[in-house]
């Protein structure tokens, strides 16, 4: 699959630690190469970029790190983010998978799944929704979720609730290329997965669950069930964790690949700007979060701040 340049609204997160400032969208060219092209070294592959403001997502960086920030053809170069690409390859069998643990996460791993199912009196009770006529039933028990979520809250990267989305949904599942998934609690929903499959890859497109459950880990239940699944299913390819680091994707994924979001930027005021505040705000972020984390107190923070999040949700309208 050769990747292809399409026009959209790019939102810039302005933020200091999970605090959103602001966020100033910009309309540019964006490209998502596909896991398989990046995975074949097919970068030749890449189409050049158009004129104007553009954005490459999670381009693979290479084995000598490039400078941040750079002055090239006319633009500013400017690496906005680096991460991990983590991934799983959905070859053999699942206890095959498994058996890559360490024993320790092995075993951690079933026991959250164990204690899940002792919680259901022995059943764990969950669903893949996968035909067209079951992705509105599926889009409206995850937006119930994703409302209770602090990723929708505070961030607004909640699962999107307008019915252009449900549409898209709807004619993936036509073709086989969505899994829409749901853990339940008796007959309430308590966590959701949405995997669209693009270019072979199964993608990590939005994953959220009731707070008010986080006791039984229901996350890594669901993500545990999902990937037994489509191994079983027998169709190969990979499960895409996509852009950004995170504990979760770390602990299930198999590989990973080191990459940036890449911007090729017009030297205008505005964007100068932009680039500015950005480097600043992350600069002052990454300090603040050190001299936390020397004093003992970015862990409670965090538990503290979502916690408070946690009953915000509980007693939301």
């Amino acid at each position: 699959m050769t990747p292809t340049w399409s026009r959209r609204r790019v939102s810039w997160r302005l933020q200091l630690g999970e605090f959103i400032l602001a966020a100033p969208q910009r309309d540019m060219a964006v490209l998502d190469p596909p896991l398989a092209t990046l995975l074949a070294g097919g970068l030749d592959a890449i189409p050049a970029p158009p004129d104007g403001d553009c954005l490459i997502r999670s381009l693979p960086v290479g084995d000598t790190p490039p400078p941040r920030l750079a002055w090239e053809r006319g633009r500013i170069r400017y690496w906005a983010a680096r991460f991990p690409r983590h991934y799983v390859i959905l070859e053999g069998d699942f206890q095959d998978y498994l058996a890559g643990f360490s024993p320790k996460s092995r075993a951690t791993l079933r026991r959250k799944v164990r204690r899940f199912r002792d919680h259901g009196q022995g059943d764990i009770r969950w669903r893949i929704c996968a035909k067209p006529d079951e992705m509105a039933e599926f889009h409206r028990q995850a937006r119930g979720l994703s409302a209770l979520t602090y990723q929708e809250r505070l961030l607004d990267a909640g699962l999107p609730g307008d019915d252009g989305f449900l549409r898209t949904l709807e004619d993936q599942a036509r073709v086989g290329d969505v899994r829409g998934c749901l853990l339940y609690d008796g007959a309430q929903p308590i966590a959701y997965l949405l995997t669209p499959r693009v270019a072979g890859a199964w993608l990590y497109q939005h994953l959220g669950y009731d707070p008010a459950a986080s006791r039984w880990s229901p996350g890594t239940v669901l993500q545990y069930l999902v990937l037994e699944a489509l191994f079983e299913e027998g169709q190969g390819g990979w499960f895409d964790f996509t852009e950004g680091e995170g504990a979760h994707k770390r602990f299930f994924a198999t590989h990973a690949l080191d990459c940036g979001n890449l911007f090729l930027l017009r030297p205008t005021p505005a964007n100068l700007l932009l680039v500015a505040a950005h480097v600043a705000l992350e600069g002052l972020s990454r300090s603040l979060v050190a001299v936390l984390d020397r004093l003992g107190l970015k862990a409670r923070l965090k538990r503290l701040f979502r916690g408070q999040e946690r009953c915000n949700s509980r007693n939301s309208p």
